[in-house]
């Protein structure tokens, strides 16, 4: 259970057929990752969103417990979503951009709305 203890953190909230101790596993298991991992379903946003305000403000516990009472019992695939690739094109655009206005990276992040 070492490796994927979020994961079996996870199908509990969903499944409700594990006892796990939470107390055991609080490194891995905090709230904010489980808001993050929660967020990506439509159907849980809403419970996600009322607590989302106070996740720092509580105790990661209270809030597995607030996301284990509010989530219905239920199979789901949370997936997450994955950076898109850069085309060739784009890379060599900023490059050249790079180059030409001896920008770093970072500056050229933070003006990456002009480039495209």
């Amino acid at each position: 259970m070492a490796k994927n203890v979020f994961f079996d953190f996870l199908n509990n909230l969903f499944y409700k057929n594990k006892d796990l101790n939470f107390d055991d596993h609080r490194k891995e298991v905090n709230a904010y990752m489980l808001s993050l991992w929660l967020s990506q379903d439509q159907t849980l946003i809403k419970i996600v969103d009322k607590i989302n305000p106070y996740i720092f403000m509580l105790d990661d516990k209270a809030v597995y417990t607030y996301y284990y009472y509010s989530i219905p019992k239920g199979k789901r695939f949370l997936q997450w979503t994955k950076k898109e690739k850069e085309s060739d094109k784009v890379k060599k655009k900023k490059k050249e951009i790079k180059r030409l206005y001896g920008l770093s990276d970072r500056e050229l992040w933070y003006y990456r709305n002009h480039i495209e």
